[in-house]
């Protein structure tokens, strides 16, 4: 019988495993942090260090590894590969990104908890304003326009464990410590701390607020679903206890994008006996936004291998130079812009060693707009398909979903076929309208699901309209549409559009059909009312298309 390193590879590079590798697939007990430069194998050594416990140790179970990513497509892949190479004993391995595995687990503790995405928690605190009791941060104007970045705020204070309780105490820290200052101040330096202080109360207010809100309603945001699981953990000791005797073994990839929250519910996890293996790159840290950076191999090796600053690391860490994906000019051009990027003492600087041959040089455009940047890229794809490349053999990246939309405009021109990648159906802005539409047809009681549709220019409703309506709704204890269905002269503003009248009428229509007719016909009345095919630009009509089969799917 073949043995571990004699077996071929998960159908990827046909390469060996080098000894780096092997190190790290074969750990035995407690923690290890695998440094992996880009394209050195690193998901493949958590593919196969799955195989080697579950190989080395017929006892063990499946059920008993736990493996956490950041990306559905990459929990995805993990497990294809652990299951070709293993069997139906790779089936039970847990796969699964950070999010979905908190939400998995306070769904079972709390069936009736619904998550919220990030537009319709901005609806949630639209329509309680009141509760926020804004007053720095409301603009009568726009009454709901710092919502976005409070619904931002309060999730990056999730990521970093900091409750609104601790905030609050942050916001009186400030307070306090003014107060006891104020008579060394100047009145502009007074004035100018005393607006600090008032704008951090309100905002410790309304995170309040927000969480009352999500608890009151059984809605999880998403930015609370670690900080919720990891607060379940904290609070339920019985759970705890039978979730770390399950999980005999953890496994974290892409650890450089973990924050403080993350790092907490892995604790939870893994305490008494630590085998985890987080592997990460130091250099590909993409979420720094979101509180993650290399700091975290610093927390890694301090609170699961009990390393301090300043110590050798070397027995609780691997790094894998190696690289298997790039040609030696690429990787010349990466490494020039990575070394500019901050090295810490405690991990000395990756250089990464090609297993490739030269390939083609890179060459550099520079372009003074965005509009210049898509008609360029788009003239190169022409040429090159004309001189007899097919469309699927070209990629574009760029580095923000911002960037894609002159890209996608130029495409569309000239009828390049495209498709965007890593774009769900479900997390389309069209398709999330449309959803709004059904779940109003549906349950016209649906305030959030309402307050959407309203939203839509088709209505020509402006935010001072919505915002009345909304307290009519709540003043008369009634939901949203049904104070649409008042009288003209009744309604909350001033001049009813008539194009109001004809939404309640088709809703009211449809819900007519509702107990003969099937999801995909009312989709389907749905989206000739909406004049889809009309209105809609050709690439977004593609996803309400591919709602529709999922729909008959389904």
């Amino acid at each position: 019988m073949a043995t571990l390193f004699e077996m071929e590879p998960l159908g990827e590079s046909g390469l060996k495993l080098n000894e780096a590798q092997k190190r790290a697939i074969t750990h035995g007990q407690g923690p290890l942090l695998v440094i992996a430069g880009a394209g050195t194998g690193k998901t493949r050594v958590i593919t196969e260090r799955i195989r080697h416990l579950l190989q080395s140790d017929d006892t063990l179970s499946g059920e008993n590894i736990l493996g956490l990513t950041f990306t559905k497509k990459a929990a995805g892949e993990m497990k294809a590969r652990v299951v070709k190479a293993t069997g139906e004993r790779g089936k039970a391995v847990t796969l699964a990104t950070f999010h979905s595995f908190c939400e998995t687990l306070l769904v079972e503790a709390d069936p009736q908890r619904v998550m919220l995405d990030k537009f319709d928690h901005w609806i949630l605190l639209r329509r309680n304003l009141r509760r926020l009791r804004l007053e720095k941060y409301r603009r009568l104007a726009d009454p709901g326009q710092f919502l976005n970045d409070f619904v931002e705020f309060f999730s990056r204070c999730q990521d970093e464990l900091v409750t609104c309780e601790d905030y609050q105490r942050y916001a009186d820290g400030l307070a306090a410590r003014l107060e006891a200052a104020r008579e060394t101040l100047d009145q502009d330096t007074l004035a100018e701390h005393l607006e600090t202080v008032a704008l951090q109360q309100e905002l410790a207010r309304a995170y309040r607020a927000s969480e009352e809100l999500l608890a009151e309603k059984k809605r999880v945001s998403f930015g609370s679903l670690i900080t919720g699981a990891v607060g379940l953990l904290e609070r339920d000791r019985e759970l705890r206890e039978t979730l770390q005797k399950r999980y005999r073994y953890i496994l974290v990839d892409e650890f450089q994008d973990t924050n403080i929250a993350q790092l907490r519910l892995l604790e939870l996890l893994a305490t008494p006996t630590r085998n985890i293996v987080a592997v990460g790159d130091d250099d590909q840290a993409i979420y720094r936004f979101r509180g993650a950076s290399f700091g975290s191999f610093k927390l890694f090796l301090e609170r699961f291998a009990g390393w301090k600053q300043g110590q050798d690391s070397t027995p609780f860490r691997v790094t894998l130079t190696e690289n298997y994906r790039s040609t030696p000019n690429i990787l010349r051009v990466a490494m020039q812009v990575i070394a500019q990027n901050a090295v810490s003492a405690d991990f000395p600087k990756k250089v990464l060693s090609p297993n490739r041959p030269a390939g083609e040089k890179i060459r550099i455009v520079e372009l003074a707009t965005p509009e210049q940047e898509s008609r360029w890229v788009a003239a190169e794809l022409e040429r090159i398909h004309g001189a007899g490349r097919r469309w699927k053999d070209f990629a574009v990246l760029y580095r923000q979903h911002a960037h894609r939309d002159h890209l996608v405009e130029e495409l569309s021109r000239r009828k390049i076929p495209f498709v965007i990648t890593k774009l769900s159906i479900l997390e389309h802005p069209v398709v999330k309208d449309v959803l709004a539409y059904l779940r109003l047809i549906a349950t016209p009681y649906d305030d959030i699901a309402c307050a959407r549709v309203l939203g839509a220019p088709a209505w020509h409703l402006v935010a001072a309209d919505l915002v009345r309506l909304v307290e009519r709704a709540r003043k008369d204890k009634r939901s949203i549409y049904d104070i649409l269905q008042l009288p003209q002269g009744q309604l909350a503003f001033d001049q009813s559009p008539a194009a109001l009248g004809q939404l309640v009428e088709f809703v009211s229509s449809q819900r007519k059909t509702l107990k003969r007719s099937t999801a995909r016909k009312i989709l389907g009345s749905l989206t000739e009312w909406l004049e889809v095919a009309q209105r809609a630009k050709e690439h977004d009509r593609k996803y309400v298309t591919r709602l529709a089969e999922f729909m008959k799917e389904w």
